[in-house]
């Protein structure tokens, strides 16, 4: 990176919205991590690699995250933290949320859209 590109980074960061800011910070550590030496003995995994964090607006399906039954789920990302996304499900995954048996999650009966709360970025696709 050439002095000129990063002094216009710093710029632009001392005047970013807080919702830039936190983009801009999971998206250092997501770095941070990929620049790590591996042990001598790992394996590269997915997790080796940097995550991409989504924006609000960026329909998302949910893939590796326990529990199991938020799997195949779909939606639209309705809010970026430092490093978790709510997730506005489409009208399909919340009838499916809704009929499991679980109750960590309360879907009001008839609802068309549910919110997913805190899911981090390793957990979904971006479509």
């Amino acid at each position: 990176m050439s002095e000129q590109t990063f002094e216009t980074a710093r710029a632009f960061i001392s005047t970013a919205t807080a919702e830039q800011v936190e983009l801009i910070a999971a998206t250092l550590r997501s770095r941070r991590l990929a620049l790590r030496p591996a042990p001598a003995n790992a394996v590269a995994t997915r997790t080796s690699s940097m995550v991409e964090i989504a924006s609000p607006g960026d329909r998302v399906k949910i893939d590796r995250i326990r529990p199991q039954y938020l799997k195949g789920l779909t939606g639209t990302v309705i809010h970026v933290r430092v490093s978790r996304v709510n997730i506005e499900l489409d009208a399909e995954s919340t009838r499916k949320l809704a009929a499991t048996k679980q109750t960590r999650f309360e879907v009001p009966e008839g609802a068309t859209s549910f919110v997913i709360e805190g899911v981090h970025p390793s957990s979904y696709d971006i479509l």
